[in-house]
């Protein structure tokens, strides 16, 4: 098992952060205004990729970690992720 260095939040410092670490194959479902995708992780959404979901959330305040905003995803434009 990996164990990440000790992170603060971006958003209000705190050190509460818990990193998820998924690794779930093509069993993933995605909504967004109408549009949906199932199978696996599309890169473009900022949690992961393929088979693994991966982000880090603040305990303290809710904020998803990382860099945000991002641009339209593919999901959003209701074309479909190759």
């Amino acid at each position: 098992m990996r164990v990440d260095k000790m992170k603060v939040c971006i958003r209000c410092n705190n050190a509460r952060v818990l990193s998820v670490h998924n690794h779930g194959r093509d069993c993933n479902v995605f909504r967004i205004n109408g549009h949906e995708h199932e199978g696996y992780v599309p890169a473009d959404l900022g949690i992961g990729a393929g088979d693994d979901v991966e982000f880090s959330l603040c305990l303290n305040c809710g904020q998803v970690q990382g860099k945000y905003p991002l641009e339209e995803t593919v999901l959003e434009t209701g074309e479909k992720y190759r």
